[in-house]
């Protein structure tokens, strides 16, 4: 009998290693790019650094605070926009000119200055355009750090005993359990890949197209209506001049705001995090529900994102002992609650909640 480990970045920070959100990767972030960074902390993390402990629970969902404002300054463009530009006869030509009382051309001149500066989908999001590069800004400064963590592990020393482990999932970039513990990498699962990252939030915390709610209800041109009868008694309605219906459309912003509500969702979308389950489930295929007798947890959060693969591990291993380590006293309480969401009422009754150790790993 042996037993099947579950890695996360507790496991590389309890070797030392610079791994940590709240200090490490963050002054990556600030030292790559400062201004980028500091919207990012207000987008996702409330400048607040205590927040960035749970980076991948908070990206791709704006905090309340950051929502309002960012509306907000659409708010006031678009309010700016029409205010500067809802008069159709704003280039009406004076009693001095030629043209005067030509107001089918000055309504002409209206429409094709309103077009001209009517803020297009890219020009509302022109203030934060750097929206789209936060993604590869995230996973650049992620690599860095892991980088640099691989290359520390040369200093580090074993702290644990896995002579009786066959499997390894770990959810960590780094290669702290082939390079440290020289576990035969066929035996080593990184269920997040290594090369290509896979990092980001459940879809249901993103925050979607539908959050983001731009008013343009009162803002329009309402083209008057002149009404006569004509020489048989029939009553005609209609507009003048008869552009100021094309006037209405030019100035309207449903559509560029319709258009930038999507690419902001779209963009939002790509925090999804990207499930592995077929990997995982390759990864124990060969591997029979009574070879693992127990399941040890080191450094996870258990966080909602990752729950899936340890429902996975979960029903392939029904009889198996859990053990999930925990750092600090206040972990404990909070490990049993979030273990209930895979395991099983017996699975809870066998379950093992222990500070890490160096006896941790010990059948």
């Amino acid at each position: 009998m042996s037993g099947l480990v579950i890695l996360g970045n507790g496991f590389d920070l309890y070797h030392g290693l610079h791994t940590d959100y709240t200090y490490t990767y963050r002054e990556i972030l600030k030292n790559d790019n400062p201004d980028l960074f500091k919207t990012v902390d207000e987008m996702f993390f409330e400048n607040n650094e205590k927040l960035w402990r749970d980076f991948e629970s908070r990206v791709g969902a704006f905090t309340p605070s950051f929502l309002e404002k960012f509306i907000d300054k659409r708010q006031e463009l678009i309010g700016e926009y029409y205010e500067e530009n809802s008069n159709p006869f704003m280039y009406a030509f004076g009693p001095e000119d030629e043209n005067y009382g030509d107001d089918y051309t000055a309504v002409d001149n209206a429409i094709y200055q309103v077009t001209s500066c009517k803020p297009s989908a890219d020009n509302l999001v022109d203030e934060d355009k750097e929206l789209s590069d936060i993604r590869d800004f995230l996973e650049c400064g992620l690599r860095k750090m892991v980088l640099q963590a691989n290359i520390d592990l040369v200093d580090r020393k074993r702290l644990l005993n896995f002579n009786n482990i066959s499997k390894v999932v770990t959810f960590n970039f780094t290669d702290t359990v082939e390079d440290l513990y020289r576990i035969d990498s066929s035996d080593v699962l990184h269920i997040h890949g290594t090369d290509c990252p896979i990092w980001g939030n459940v879809a249901s915390r993103l925050t979607k197209s539908e959050d983001i709610i731009i008013d343009t209800e009162n803002l329009y041109y309402d083209p008057p209506v002149v009404t006569e009868v004509d020489e048989f008694g029939d009553t005609q309605i209609y507009s003048y001049p008869s552009n100021v219906v094309d006037f209405k459309l030019a100035l309207s912003m449903d559509e560029s705001v319709d258009d930038f509500i999507k690419n902001v969702g779209e963009t939002l979308n790509e925090f999804e995090k990207a499930l592995s389950e077929p990997e995982l489930e390759e990864f124990l295929r060969d591997v029979s529900s009574s070879e693992i007798d127990r399941i040890f947890v080191i450094g996870h959060s258990l966080g909602e994102v990752d729950i899936p693969y340890f429902q996975l591990i979960a029903d392939k291993f029904p009889d198996a002992i859990w053990k999930i380590s925990y750092y600090v006293e206040d972990e404990a309480s909070e490990f049993l609650s979030k273990a209930g969401c895979f395991l099983s009422s017996e699975g809870l009754s066998k379950l093992q909640i222990c500070k890490i150790g160096s006896d941790f790993l010990d059948i």
